[in-house]
């Protein structure tokens, strides 16, 4: 996997046409990233349609055909020349954020061009889906060759609202696919996406900032020493970091997931869940069923927001262990046979080993955090 992001703080690797610039957190997004994002807009010296398209490759009238009239000025901005083979996967980060709320509303669009063509280009977003939450793009190339990709944002008849487009971690990978079996897949070197799909896969990353999807199954999934994306799907699955800074999900199922001493991003998902923080300051939420938390020696974010079911902590560390609840008024503590228990409500959230309610009553504002 090659990865085009922000990361220099400046556009090596791009060319920006119009109104562009590469940020840190804006009043309304951080970087999924990293800590640079490219932030687009079409306010003030945004370029005209004409020189926008003349600049992407595009046809006259192109960008008119995506949204609801003419395309009057914009920005973008374009990748430089990648090459890729068949079956690799384009995928970025963006987030389109927009008060236009006019008929004519402004617009986001991504273009993928070859040879000096276009021959992909769709909208984003417009303002009637705007949002301030991160999401995914993705594009699969069936034919090898030379590309360049481009991402902007335009006003559509009028100029009267400004919008913005963030764009980060966009990125190129290769994908390797299991089958309806038992499959035994290994990674390189290289930055990969590996489906196991349906049967009970082992699949070992084996280095390279990789994702590793079990899909259906009971599944073993090994990440290394970078950051790395896995999810075990559906499934009682075991899933190993291994190192990095990676984000592990147990899916549905009842999963044992072990971190590593890196800040890790564990969740759990529905079933009653085995997870091992193992270092780090991790972030570990549970989800829904009973599950059993291994704290690491780390500063450690537990969600615990009314899923189904409780969890039970082991090595909670006063000053380092940080909960997150939907309220703090209506938290309740008792002592318990198997350590401090935690209530939202009348709902038991968490059963703390080898703690006393008073630990956590005491400490309400140090120990408790609201969603």
């Amino acid at each position: 996997m090659t990865i085009y992001g922000f990361e220099t703080g400046n556009f090596s690797n791009w060319t920006t046409i119009g109104n562009t610039s590469v940020q840190t957190t804006t009043p309304l997004s951080a970087p999924t990233e990293g800590n640079f994002q490219a932030r687009i807009t079409n306010g003030f010296a945004s370029a005209n349609a004409d020189d926008l398209q003349q600049a992407l490759g595009l046809n006259p009238g192109s960008l008119d055909s995506l949204g609801n009239g003419n395309v009057t000025q914009g920005s973008a901005i374009k990748l430089v020349p990648i090459t890729v083979e068949a079956g690799d996967i384009l995928n970025f980060d963006w987030n389109f954020q927009s008060n236009d709320g006019g008929f004519f509303n402004d617009f986001s669009f991504v273009s993928i061009s070859s040879g000096g063509s276009s021959f992909f280009l769709d909208e984003l977003a417009d303002a009637n889906n705007s949002t301030n939450v991160y999401q995914t793009f993705e594009y699969q190339f069936t034919t090898a060759g030379t590309y360049q990709i481009a991402v902007g944002v335009v006003d559509v008849i009028d100029a009267i609202v400004d919008s913005q487009l963030l764009i980060d971690n966009l990125r190129v990978f290769e994908e390797i696919l299991g089958t309806s079996g038992n499959d035994f897949l290994n990674g390189t070197g290289d930055d990969e996406r590996i489906k196991g799909l349906d049967g009970d896969d082992q699949i070992n990353g084996n280095g390279g900032h990789d994702i590793l999807l079990g899909g259906a199954g009971n599944d073993t999934i090994a990440g290394a020493s970078q950051k790395d994306y896995i999810d075990g799907g559906s499934g009682n699955d075991q899933i190993f970091g291994n190192g990095g800074e990676d984000t592990l999900i147990g899916g549905s199922g009842s999963d044992t997931i072990f971190g590593a001493s890196q800040a890790d991003r564990i969740f759990g998902g529905d079933g009653n869940d085995l997870i091992y923080a193992n270092g780090g300051d991790d972030l570990v939420d549970g989800g829904n069923g009973n599950d059993e938390i291994w704290l690491g020696g780390g500063e450690t974010v537990v969600l615990d927001t009314n899923d189904s079911g409780f969890d039970t902590i082991r090595n909670f560390q006063l000053g380092q262990t940080t909960f997150v609840v939907n309220d703090l008024n209506t938290l309740n503590f008792a002592d318990g046979s198997n350590g401090a228990e935690i209530y939202q409500g009348g709902n038991l959230l968490a059963v703390v080993s080898w703690q006393s309610a008073s630990t956590f009553a005491n400490n309400v504002n140090d120990i408790f955090v609201t969603a």
